[in-house]
């Protein structure tokens, strides 16, 4: 049961980082676009 719980939470804890670097990889993408343009 334990085991099951820790499995769990490990999955989520590594869907929220990588939904985290997502974002964070298109903010720095369109920064990176803005600054080239301007």
């Amino acid at each position: 049961m334990s085991y099951k719980f820790i499995n769990f939470v490990s999955l989520r804890i590594v869907g929220v980082t990588k939904i985290a670097y997502c974002v964070h990889g298109t903010h720095f993408l369109s920064y990176q676009l803005i600054h080239i343009i301007w």
